[in-house]
């Protein structure tokens, strides 16, 4: 019998930085009300994983629309919404995305739900609101890049919302943001700079030609905008005065959102190490951070009053932070890192939660309504074992739920009876030397006729009965039942039999696997990978490195 391996703990790989799990913040005057995008699924619902639509409102989130049901398929998502300040009106604004390259990126259509007191409107395009709710800015109809440092040549239509005129203004200024001010005047790009049209007024003003996202203020006489860069240069927020014309750099940062008195914006800027929320005054140009949380924030937005930043952060915790005291209030915990399997799930198998999960985090994973027993942290993550009783289910749903009550995330899909893997870690392949004295690599690789000890998981059925969470006991071999032929290719692919001494759970260790095997004499490749087929099932391994 070959000896159980020991030492897989001190091997770890850098985790992967965490995702966000929440963006597009969207608010109305007082915070009342926070849309946000999502493809969070809301605990016990069955929702698909698709992109959501939800709002946050009483201390409870609720789901507003599905993109799948939209647009048939995952290629539709939410750009950020539209509150008029009292949150009366409010803009729904999707897009259709083209799955395809370049080649199709003006094909990326974006639509828009208007909801007003006295019914719904819908236009091709995004939509921007005034915060008195009067009127509404339609732009943007693709989401096609614009040539570097121009304009991009998109049309500008606004839409009176009491009479129901729409007028035709002229070309997009700005990515994105909010354009449209109380009495109507519309920021449009104009040759050489930007233009102010108003009711009774047209202004011309010379701005940067980059605008990214551009805000006017509900008075219209402050324009508030970032200027994105290529690497590695930062991106630049910059205030412009409608009634002197002056534009002058504010300092560093990028996506500011703007309260309606147009001096208070929220914005995100790089703060030791990580991306933190700021708030800044556009009249006096002083700033200050308000926020330093260890994991960053993904997006923020600033209540129409400007009392409060709402932030997400890149593990998805929601937080209200007052931009008079700093306090912060956290209304939803995070719901954790992104995370998947490291591979397949078999019953009785071990396996792992990949994701960037915090020091001392232990989540809870079920299959149905199943408990997964979990063995602790892993180099990619956390580890579990799919429990012995399981059955086979090609349906079955495996969910992760984190520490805040609201959602659930989907790990993946179905039950196999087998579907074995080869355990990686990092760039080394989890085999290991005949005298046990280090993993097989490309720099200390196998040799003809010596035997290799490669470790996996999902093999399948065993000949004897463990009991979940237990290691496999050192008393007695148990091997693998599944019936299949073991072979090898190098390159080309020629399959070749070779000496298998043993399959079947590894001794000492939960749900994992050894495979002992000789490399056949001669062996003329330099690489070598095994694996067990039979008509219904093929049984992977990974290759390893062999010095012929």
């Amino acid at each position: 019998m070959y000896s159980a391996l020991k030492f897989c703990s001190a091997l770890a790989i850098l985790a992967t930085a965490a995702s966000a799990q929440i963006w597009n913040l969207a608010t109305n005057g007082n915070g009342d009300d926070v849309y946000f995008a999502s493809t969070l699924i809301q605990r016990g619902s069955g929702q698909p994983t698709t992109n959501k639509l939800f709002l946050f409102r009483n201390k409870s989130v609720a789901l507003i629309e599905l993109s799948s049901n939209l647009f048939g398929s995952y290629t539709g998502t939410y750009n950020r919404a539209a509150f008029s300040a009292n949150g009366a009106v409010r803009a729904i604004n999707r897009i259709e995305q083209c799955i395809g390259g370049s080649s199709c990126v003006f094909r990326e259509l974006a639509s828009t739900a208007i909801q007003t007191s006295s019914g719904a409107l819908g236009f091709g395009g995004n939509a921007c609101l005034s915060a008195n709710g009067r009127f509404a800015v339609i732009y943007g109809n693709t989401n096609g890049a614009p040539v570097p440092g121009s304009i991009p040549p998109k049309s500008v239509r606004l839409v009176d919302l009491q009479s129901g005129q729409v007028t035709m203004m002229g070309s997009q200024a700005a990515v994105e943001g909010q354009m449209v001010a109380e009495d109507g005047t519309v920021l449009v790009a104009r040759d050489g700079g930007i233009r102010l049209i108003g009711p009774s007024k047209t202004t011309d003003l010379i701005a940067f030609s980059r605008m990214n996202r551009a805000l006017l203020s509900a008075d219209a006489s402050r324009i508030v905008y970032d200027v994105q860069y290529s690497a590695p240069f930062p991106a630049e927020i910059r205030v412009l005065d409608a009634a002197t014309g002056v534009d002058r750099l504010f300092g560093t940062g990028s996506q500011p959102m703007l309260a309606a008195d147009g001096r208070r914006f929220s914005y995100l800027n790089s703060s030791g190490g990580t991306v933190q929320v700021w708030l800044g005054d556009a009249v006096t140009g002083s700033s200050r951070a308000l926020s330093n949380e260890p994991e960053g924030i993904r997006d923020q937005t600033i209540t129409g009053d400007g009392s409060t930043v709402i932030a997400a952060t890149n593990t998805g915790r929601l937080l209200f932070i007052s931009t008079s005291t700093g306090t912060i209030q956290q209304v939803l915990e995070s719901s954790g890192p992104l995370a998947r399997l490291l591979t397949r799930a078999v019953a009785g198998s071990y396996n792992e939660i990949v994701g960037a999960f915090p020091a001392g985090f232990i989540p809870e994973i079920r299959i149905g309504t199943v408990a997964m027993p979990i063995l602790g942290p892993s180099p990619r993550g956390i580890a579990f074992q799919v429990p012995w009783e399981v059955q086979p289910d090609r349906t079955a749903s495996i969910v992760f739920l984190p520490p805040e009550p609201t959602w659930e995330q989907l790990l993946s899909t179905g039950v196999f009876e087998a579907s074995g893997v080869a355990l990686a870690l990092g760039p080394a392949s989890y085999a290991v030397h005949e005298n046990w004295f280090g993993l097989v690599t490309a720099q200390n690789p196998a040799r003809p006729e010596e035997v290799i000890h490669m470790y996996g998981t999902g093999y399948g059925p065993i000949d004897g009965n463990i009991a979940t969470g237990q290691p496999a006991p050192a008393d007695r071999l148990y091997r693998i039942t599944t019936p299949c032929v073991w072979q090898a290719v190098g390159v080309p692919n020629d399959p070749r039999p070779f000496e298998v001494l043993f399959a079947g759970l590894a001794p000492g260790l939960i749900g994992t696997y050894q495979v002992d095997f000789r490399i056949p004499p001669g062996w003329p490749f330099r690489v070598f990978n095994a694996y067990c087929q039979s008509p219904s099932t093929l049984l992977l391994t990974a290759a390893i490195d062999v010095q012929p």
